[in-house]
């Protein structure tokens, strides 16, 4: 009974997105502007892992898992808000969105505590998620923008979230579990 395996599924609300972009923006070394821009940028998410853990100790509530995760980020900029990057200096003013989505793989680390009253079960947890890959599509809907460029523009993009999230994808994560014991 040391050793634990599972899965999970958790839904990531704009502020943990926000507070993580925040984390591996400041990480990165992009400018405020930018770092606002990608918080903004992704609006929420969902994440789902694979674990197995251990408690090192017998009478302790004490465990540490390692586990793989896949997090699904999705979101919109307003073409104005886009432009304050300079990717597009074409034009001044521009109507239109740019949506994003990126599909992240991350290695996790996990410490925490799990504890029981009568059947009901409690686990707390903090740990890290270390992004191992990248895959982000962006769609650029800008009025008055040539389909050409706009493709340019989008590969571009994509390439740049790709590479900020492998280069300095680091996320915290805090955990919160009850569950309640069938006896099954």
């Amino acid at each position: 009974r040391r050793f634990h395996a599972g899965f999970g599924v958790a839904a990531l609300p704009a502020s943990f997105v926000d507070v993580s972009s925040g984390i591996a923006s400041a990480v990165s070394g992009l400018d405020a502007t930018e770092s606002d821009l990608v918080g903004s940028g992704l609006d929420d998410g969902f994440s789902l892992k694979l674990f197995a853990g251990w408690r090192p100790f017998p009478e302790e509530v004490f465990f540490i898992q390692a586990g793989y995760a896949y997090f699904q980020l999705d979101g919109a900029l307003e073409a104005n808000d886009v432009l304050t990057l300079g990717l597009i200096d074409d034009l001044s003013t521009a109507q239109g969105w740019v949506e994003l989505n990126t599909a992240l793989h991350a290695g996790e680390l996990e410490l925490g505590f799990r504890w029981s009253v009568e059947d009901v079960r409690f686990r707390v947890s903090m740990g890290l998620a270390v992004v191992l890959g990248s895959a982000s599509d962006v769609q650029v809907d800008i009025e008055g923008l040539p389909a050409a460029e706009a493709r340019v523009a989008e590969t571009q993009a994509a390439q740049a979230v790709d590479d900020g999230f492998t280069g300095s994808g680091v996320f915290p994560s805090l955990g919160f579990g009850v569950a309640y014991d069938l006896r099954l």
